[in-house]
């Protein structure tokens, strides 16, 4: 995770827990809340960064996008 105005590494983060939930807090704050978070290549998010603007209910973002990805394909689908 990145700091979007310095763009330097301010946190690491493994993603969620099985359920979905952030691993690193039980409730706010949560530290990807601002921060740029630049996942893997070959995840669900494929390795494109996004700014975390919240994350509802404890839901690890990453978690949402695992969640979704299948719905961008099913769009692109003729």
């Amino acid at each position: 995770m990145t700091d979007p105005a310095t763009r330097m590494v301010v946190a690491m983060c493994t993603g969620p827990d099985p359920e979905g939930r952030c691993p690193r807090a039980a409730e706010p704050p949560y530290d990807c809340v601002g921060l740029r978070v630049i996942p893997a290549a070959g995840t669900g998010a494929d390795g494109l960064p996004f700014t975390v603007t919240a994350a509802p209910g404890g839901r690890c973002p990453l978690a949402w996008i695992d969640e979704h990805s299948d719905d961008a394909t099913e769009e692109d689908d003729p």
